[in-house]
């Protein structure tokens, strides 16, 4: 959990240096600032690629896999507001970025079967058709190249406000292969334990009355989260083909929890390629980059963005660009 107090205090840290900096203290400013880019590079927590061209920019050759992570949390009110018809916009976005695998946590194909057909006449691959029985809310994936062996896996989590029997709770796990130009990539999809945190707030009328609940949601999920992590990465452990790990992990880069799942061998796309601190989740004044995708070595990131300003969810679409390392 330490990792939360990173972001502020490499805030914190430079905005220092630059007051140094305007007085003319020299000294202490460039210790400051190359101990903030120490903690930066230990924690991977602000990607320093400027230059990295946005998705708009890219040609279509530039990549041999786009993938869109969008958990679409929000979508509920919208299309409940629009009498359930498809999101025209967020299908509009789909379509605007060229994406070869849309990945949609939280996604209620129940709720909008609508929006899922107008999506399926796109990806003729996706998770809905090849489970042939439609998730409840949890994720639906959508696929411009073949998809086969799809597997769906339940991690038990504990939770401070439902009953870890029932099923609806638990931490799904999508396995799936993916033919990429003849070459077979495993897919994983992941939604690791959240924090809670909405629900705390829901309890509480006032943050201070809630302290207990945030405390207890922290350290429930962080306890979670690594018992999920472990069990992923050994089981990826037994792939030695290329890898995609992608998601809402509800943690931080450089996190015990993401350096777990790394251990496989696999590198942050937005580390490697974005620029910026990228926050993923702006809800409740927080801003946190949560949603990631994790790649092995038999990749290289060309790209990755976070695209702004879209009103499902309380979540930002992530794109990555992918192309293999021997091309």
């Amino acid at each position: 959990m330490w990792i939360l107090v990173i972001p502020p205090l490499l805030g914190l840290m430079f905005v220092s240096a630059l007051v140094l900096l305007v007085r003319r203290r020299y000294r202490p400013a460039g210790a400051l600032l190359v101990l903030a880019l120490v903690l930066n590079y230990a924690s991977q927590t602000v990607a320093l690629h400027p230059f990295a061209p946005s998705p708009s920019d890219r040609k279509a050759e530039a990549s041999d896999l786009r993938v869109l992570e969008y958990n679409v949390w929000g979508m509920g009110p919208y299309l409940e507001s629009h009498d359930r018809v498809p999101a025209v916009e967020l299908v509009s976005l789909i379509d605007s970025l060229h994406a070869d695998l849309v990945v949609l946590p939280e996604y209620n194909s129940v709720f909008s079967p609508s929006l899922g057909d107008t999506l399926r006449t796109h990806y003729p691959w996706n998770t809905r058709s090849l489970m042939d029985s439609p998730d409840r809310g949890e994720v639906q994936v959508y696929s411009r190249y073949p998809v086969s062996n799809l597997r769906r896996f339940h991690l038990p989590n504990d939770s401070i406000y439902t009953n870890p029997a029932d099923e609806t709770y638990w931490t799904r796990v999508w396995w799936m292969d993916l033919d990429v130009d003849s070459r077979k990539v495993k897919f994983v999809y992941v939604h690791l334990k959240s924090n809670e945190y909405t629900r705390a707030r829901r309890r509480s009328a006032h943050w201070i009355d809630g302290i207990a609940d945030y405390w207890e949601g922290l350290s429930t999920g962080y306890r979670e989260r690594i018992k999920q992590a472990i069990a992923i990465r050994d089981s990826l452990g037994r792939w030695d083909g290329p890898v995609i790990v992608a998601g809402d992990f509800n943690d931080l880069s450089g996190s015990p929890v993401l350096r777990t799942i790394q251990s496989a061998g696999l590198s942050d796309a937005w580390w490697t390629s974005g620029f910026g601190y990228g926050f993923t989740y702006d809800a409740y004044h927080l801003y946190l980059r949560l949603d990631h995708v994790l790649y092995s070595d038999h990749f290289r990131a060309v790209g990755t963005k976070v695209i702004p300003g879209y009103t499902f969810s309380d979540h930002d679409p992530l794109v990555v660009d992918l192309r293999f390392g021997d091309k």
